[in-house]
């Protein structure tokens, strides 16, 4: 038996404090040796300790340990990972008798985990193989290989290799009885039905929906293990139990290949391969990727292999950088990351280039990192000791930097960055007393200085435990009752107000100086002066009154190159500054809401699909009248702020927004004059000598007459094209049959006749059909429904009870029986127009 005395869980507490979270393989190798040595006891020491990363997810958490069930990674790694980073275990006296209990009970712990880690293996086993054969199922009996997927259109990809949903089914995976099940149809409602309340965590399931696609991921001998779905909205769903080491799906054929790649999901490798015709192998995530470069090499020996990464710029540790590169290094491959940020966003892959770069940017990067990757003869000792010619010591760089005795250069950590980033900061004790204002009742750090919110862990990470000690315990450190973003700056002195006011200064120029600028308002407005002066105080009154929540928004469409975005982004944003924001689908698809947070003006840029407009429809509405937000943060409290922000949509789809049929929110204007080069070259000479300030300035003193937060956009044509372009078929043929374009006449008709009369549209307009009772559920919101006994089908016709539909409004009329006579003659033209036209199309 060793000499080596067992930690306890109150020992592991004090040692985890000296390993950091962040990294995520840190964090599975503690987790790992946590639960070999003390088992799911060990799971609440763990679970607090990784709190402290950025990056945590309780969620996360719990699927995480659950999967660690093999033996490997032991408490010695923890051990050596706190030594690592400075801690030292307590050599307090003890008794051999005390040495002896604790060496007992921590072997009966690991007799218990060594049973726990064999029976857990035995039945993901058989789970693993019961899941692929129900997954092979799946693949052959429901998927399709043609079909629609918006993921796909919206990643601008094409299908390979995948399989399309036209039905719901739904994969059981019960490992308490160790077995699955596949449901489709009518079988779906009976599964959930009789699903135990609350769900046993040994049932869980998958549902694969209409729309979404899977992928299958196979083995190197070509063995399907298990899919991976995506549904319309781009989540990735992937099966419990499901096999994904050293699995793949592979776009292209392997045989023959000089040149393989491969890539983490599905649109970077589809990107990569459209790009360049290589076959590309999707490994699914970043650490799975070694495992196929291994397969990969070992299969075509001869190719060479690509790893084209992802460059996670904002997931600490950059997984994906990291593991493409060890995938790289194992099997002496080239590794690539894109080099042009793609628009919006930090983290970039291949498919963000593909997006906002095209193919053929993809194609020119790939090519410029096969050739830079080429491997170079490996140095000889004395070349490799020989100093490089282009090394320069750091003082030569930064004059004045101090060095160490031996003559090294030592960064200054309390100063500037040095270049390429490299550097750091300092806080002090007058800092913290000065800057930082913790939030009553949460663990939350506003720091006044950098502008940003922070968990107190974060902060004596930073800081130190003594001088974070030292903080909490002053008199005068600054506690705040509440956070608020306040424009109206009407909030009490206790509460932390995140609003400090507009940092742009108006110019006098005024009108004289923005005079480029409002004429191409006016012109985007179609010159039509309604429409302008609308919008013009639109603009205005949240700039006269910060804080104003404006009720209405401001859709504008159409062709690309007229400038839409010029006037907004350049000009209007601007005056906003720090208060202003720019988002697409990726900001308003995420869980994560802290774009929202201390803004006034929010900048949408073709923020909802086609595919997606009436998923998101209730949402937007919500942004756009709601009088709160909930602001999730990664690793802070959820919290709320009121709804300060004013929208602006622009698009070029056809059909940018769903609006409703008498919609009040929205001002609508399509766009679709595109102005010559030097038109905008005088615009922007405008926008860039003080223009900005200047129309700023004549904001600020705009007339309002009236005009207030509620005050009601114009309707004109446009907004009532894209009402019936929102609108459901039902609704519509109903519109359409108003105005009197279906040579049908307009008034009371039988419900059946109603109904044959909208099949028949919708075959002939190419709409979608809707079932009969839905059908009179639409209905309902137009036309009365009246139920009378009158002669039909003719006059000569016995009295009959019919459900009648009657224009909006007559069905009070039901006891007048001049009124029902009005409404049976309808009901009879209305039935002979019918036939009438049904002999002609059968004709």
């Amino acid at each position: 038996m060793s000499d080596r005395v067992p930690l306890t869980l109150a020992d592991l507490t004090e040692l985890l404090q000296y390993i950091p979270a962040d990294d995520r393989d840190t964090w599975l190798q503690v987790g790992m040796g946590i639960k070999a040595e003390f088992g799911n006891n060990g799971f609440d020491a763990w679970d607090t300790w990784s709190a402290g990363a950025d990056s945590y997810s309780t969620a996360d958490a719990k699927t995480v340990w659950r999967s660690f069930r093999k033996a490997g990674t032991g408490m010695g790694t923890v051990i050596k990972l706190a030594k690592d980073n400075g801690w030292h275990p307590r050599r307090e006296p003890i008794t051999a008798e005390e040495k002896r209990r604790l060496n007992a009970e921590s072997e009966a712990r690991r007799a218990v985990r060594q049973a726990e880690i064999e029976a857990d293996e035995a039945r993901a086993q058989v789970m693993r193989e019961a899941v692929a054969a129900a997954c092979e199922l799946i693949w052959t009996k429901h998927c399709k290989p043609q079909g629609e997927s918006p993921y796909l259109e919206r990643k601008q990809v094409g299908a390979f290799g995948v399989g399309y949903f036209h039905y719901t089914v739904v994969l059981s995976i019960d490992d308490e009885r160790q077995r699955c099940d596949v449901w489709v149809g009518s079988e779906v409602r009976e599964f959930f039905a009789a699903m135990p309340k609350p769900r046993p965590d040994s049932l869980s399931f998958l549902m694969f929906k209409a729309g979404s696609i899977a992928i299958p991921l196979r083995d190197a001998a070509g063995k399907l293990w298990s899919l991976q779905a995506i549904n319309e909205q781009g989540t990735k769903l992937f099966p419990k139990y499901g096999r994904k080491a050293g699995c793949r799906h592979v776009l292209g054929d392997l045989d023959g290949a000089a040149v393989i790649g491969e890539a983490e999901g599905y649109a970077t490798a589809a990107s990569v391969h459209m790009a360049k015709g290589w076959p590309v192998a999707m490994a699914l995530d970043s650490g799975n990727m070694p495992a196929v470069a291994r397969d990969l090499a070992a299969q075509c020996p001869d190719a060479l292999l690509v790893v084209a990464g992802d460059d996670d710029l904002t997931k600490p540790g950059n997984p994906g950088r990291k593991k493409a590169e060890a995938a790289a290094g194992e099997v002496g491959g080239i590794v690539a990351f894109p080099a042009q940020p793609a628009e919006g966003g930090a983290g970039q892959d291949w498919n963000d280039v593909h997006v906002a770069w095209g193919l053929e940017a993809v194609a020119q990067q790939l090519d410029a990192a096969v050739a830079a990757g080429k491997p170079s003869p490996t140095p000889s000792d004395d070349e490799a000791a020989a100093p490089l010619e282009y090394e320069v010591p750091i003082s030569e760089v930064l004059p004045g930097a101090p060095t160490s005795a031996c003559g090294e250069a030592v960064p200054d950590m309390a100063g500037a960055l040095t270049p390429g980033g490299a550097g750091g900061f300092r806080i002090g004790e007058q800092e913290l007393l000065k800057d930082f204002v913790l939030i009553y009742g949460t663990d939350l750090v506003w720091d006044c200085n950098r502008r940003r919110m922070v968990k107190l862990a974060a902060l004596r990470e930073v800081v130190g435990r003594e001088r974070i000690k030292l903080w909490q315990e002053s008199q005068h450190r600054r506690v705040a009752e509440d956070v608020v973003f306040d424009p109206t700056e009407q909030c009490g002195p206790t509460m932390l107000n995140l609003f400090d006011g507009f940092k742009m200064a108006p110019s006098p120029a005024g009108q004289a100086g923005c005079k480029k600028i409002l004429a191409h308002l006016g012109k985007l407005c179609g010159e039509r002066r309604d429409e302008y002066v609308w919008l013009l105080r639109w603009i205005a009154y949240p700039l006269q009154n910060p804080g104003a929540k404006m009720a209405t928004s401001v859709v504008m469409f159409g062709a690309e190159g007229p400038g839409k975005s010029l006037v907004w982004e350049k000009v209007v944003k601007r005056i906003y500054g720090e208060y202003g924001v720019t988002i697409g689908q990726a900001q308003l698809e995420s869980q994560f809401t802290g774009w929202q947070s201390r803004k006034l003006f929010a900048l949408a840029e073709e923020v909802v699909s086609r595919a997606e407009m009436r998923h998101y429809k209730g949402l937007l509405k919500h942004l756009v009248t709601g009088e709160t937000l909930q602001i999730n943060e990664k690793m802070q409290s959820l919290r709320e702020e009121h709804n300060h922000l004013n929208f602006v949509f622009l698009s070029n789809s056809t059909v940018p927004l769903e609006l409703d049929d008498g919609d009040r929110r929205y001002l609508v204007l399509y766009v679709d004059n595109v102005p010559p080069k030097e038109y905008f070259a005088e615009l922007v000479a405008e926008i860039e000598n003080g223009g900005i300030a200047a129309f700023y300035q004549y904001m600020l003193t705009l007339p309002m007459e009236h005009f207030n937060e509620h005050t009601k956009p114009p309707l004109n044509e446009e907004k009532q094209s894209l009402i019936e372009g929102s609108m459901s078929p039902a609704r519509y043929f109903l519109r359409v049959w108003q105005r009197g374009d279906l040579d049908l006449p307009y008034g009371a008709a039988v419900a059946g006749d109603l109904y044959r009369a909208f099949c028949r549209w919708c075959e002939r307009a190419n709409e979608f059909k809707r079932r009969e009772r839905e059908f009179y559920q639409e209905v309902q919101r137009d036309m009365d429904q009246v139920r009378k006994d009158i002669k039909f089908p003719s006059a000569q016709s016995d009295f009959k009870t019919c459900r009648i539909y009657v224009p909006k409004g007559e069905g009070g009329k039901h006891r007048d029986k001049e009124w029902i006579q009005q409404v049976a003659l309808q009901c009879r033209a209305f039935r002979g127009a019918l036939d009438e036209r049904y002999q002609q199309v059968a004709a």
